[in-house]
C-alpha cells in the first residue's frame, strides 16, 4: 500500500505530531509515522552524548525510509533544532524526486544544506510547542501541499544539457539557451553563486544530463579561495564520465558581501559593487595561477571528452574594454596555465568576449559531436 512517512520527535511532540496525522488522513494520505525521539526519558544529554544519539536516530529513520522507499509517494517532517536536524539528513537522503516537505522553526540557514535537494521548507513562523491557531493553520496548509505533490504526475525525462550561469555572463548564457533550443535537447541551468553547483553535482551523478556546458565555473573560487557556498566537493567530479565544455565564466573575480562589509584588504583592492548586497573583487596574479591549476587538475580526472574554450575577450561581464575590472594580464595567466597543465582535455582559444553570441556557438558546436 503506498504511503506518506510523516517524521516527528513523538516523545516531545505528541500533539503536533498526531494533529499533523489527522490532517494527512483527512487529505486522503496513508500515514506511516517514523519516531525521531531520543528517548532521553527526560533527562538532559550533554552535548556528546546528543549528537551520538542524534546520529543513531538519524540512521535508523534512513534506513526505515529506505526500506519503504518503493511504497512511498512523499515524506513530511515536523521539528524544530534537534528534530529538524535529523530529519533534514533523512529527507536528503531520498530521491531527488520524492515530493519532500519539512516544517521547522528554522533554526539555520537553509541555503546551503539545501542546496542540492528540492526539499520544501515550511516555516511554522511559532515555535512547536503546543498547538495554536496559527500552528495549527501551518500544518494544515503543509499537509494540503504534500497531498498536492503527491498527485502531480512525474515529469519524463528529456535529452538535457547542463549549463551554468551567473549574472555576469548571463548575456552569453541566453545566447547560448537561443543555440540550445534550435537542437533536440533543453537547457538546464544552474546558478553558480556557491550553492547551484552542488544542485549540479548531484543531478549529474544521477546521470539526469546528456552532457555539460560549464560557462560559469566561478565556484571553484568561493570553493578555494573565498565565499560561502553549499557542499561543492563534487562540483567537478560529478560530471567526469559526461561530455563536456569549460569556459572560464567569473573567475577573474572574488564573489562577496556588501562593500561596506569587506575586510580592508579586499576594499583595497580592485573590485565593483554588483549589487548592494554583492561587490567582486578581482582576483590577483597569484589568485588566478592557482584557480587555473585547480581547474585543470580537476578536468584531467576526464574520463569522456572535456574541452576548454577561452573567450580572450573577457570572462566576465565587467572585464572588456573600459570595464570595472578589466584585465587582460590575468586572462593570459589563466590561458597559460591551462593549456600547459592539459594533458586529459583540450584547449581552444577564441577572440571573443565570453557574453559575445560567437562565444555560445562555438560552446555548444564543441559539446553537440560528442552526446550520445
Amino acid at each position: 500500500m503506498t504511503c506518506v512517512a510523516l517524521l516527528a520527535t513523538v516523545e516531545t511532540k505528541p500533539a503536533e505530531t498526531a494533529f499533523l496525522k489527522d490532517a494527512l488522513i483527512a487529505e486522503g494520505l496513508n500515514v506511516h509515522i517514523i519516531d525521531l525521539s531520543l528517548n532521553s526519558g527526560g533527562a538532559i544529554l550533554d552535548g556528546t552524548g546528543k549528537a551520538t544519539r542524534m546520529d543513531v536516530v538519524r540512521h535508523s529513520a534512513i534506513a526505515e525510509l529506505n526500506a519503504l522507499v518503493n511504497d512511498l509517494t512523499g515524506v513530511i517532517a515536523i521539528g524544530g533544532g534537534t528534530g529538524g536536524d535529523i530529519a533534514l539528513t533523512a529527507l536528503k537522503a531520498m530521491p531527488l524526486d520524492m515530493p519532500c516537505i519539512l516544517v521547522t522553526t528554522l533554526p539555520f540557514d537553509p541555503r546551503a544544506p539545501l542546496a542540492d535537494s528540492a526539499i520544501t521548507i515550511v516555516p511554522t513562523l511559532v515555535d512547536i510547542a503546543g498547538l495554536n491557531s496559527t500552528l495549527r493553520q501551518c500544518l494544515r496548509r503543509s499537509a494540503a501541499m504534500l497531498a498536492a505533490m503527491t498527485r502531480t504526475a512525474k515529469e519524463p525525462t528529456s535529452k538535457s544539457i547542463a549549463v551554468t550561469a551567473l549574472g555576469v555572463t548571463q548575456a552569453g548564457v541566453d545566447a547560448l539557451l537561443g543555440e540550445i533550443a534550435a537542437t533536440d535537447y533543453e537547457a538546464t541551468v544552474f546558478h553558480s553563486n556557491g550553492y547551484g553547483g552542488a544542485a549540479l553535482a548531484r543531478f549529474a551523478q544521477s546521470r539526469a544530463f546528456n552532457g555539460v556546458i560549464d560557462y560559469s565555473p566561478h565556484e571553484l573560487t568561493r570553493a578555494k579561495l573565498a565565499g560561502s557556498h553549499g557542499d561543492l566537493s563534487a562540483r567537478f567530479s560529478s560530471s567526469i564520465d559526461l561530455p563536456r565544455v569549460i569556459l572560464p565564466g567569473g573567475l577573474n573575480f572574488l564573489g562577496l558581501g556588501a562593500l561596506q562589509d569587506l575586510p580592508g584588504h579586499y576594499r583595497r583592492r580592485t573590485q565593483y559593487q554588483h549589487s548592494p548586497l554583492f561587490t567582486h573583487v578581482q582576483l590577483s596574479g597569484e589568485e588566478m595561477e592557482q584557480i587555473a591549476k585547480d581547474l585543470a587538475e580537476e578536468l584531467n580526472q576526464s574520463r569522456a571528452k572535456a574541452q576548454v574554450i577561452m573567450p580572450m575577450g573577457g570572462f566576465s561581464s565587467e572585464d572588456r574594454q573600459g570595464g570595472a575590472i578589466e584585465n587582460p594580464e590575468l586572462r593570459e595567466i589563466a590561458a597559460n596555465i591551462i593549456e600547459s597543465e592539459a594533458s586529459n582535455y583540450t584547449v581552444q582559444r577564441i577572440p571573443y568576449h565570453i557574453n559575445a553570441p560567437e562565444t555560445a556557438k562555438a560552446a555548444l558546436d564543441a559539446l553537440l559531436p560528442h552526446l550520445n
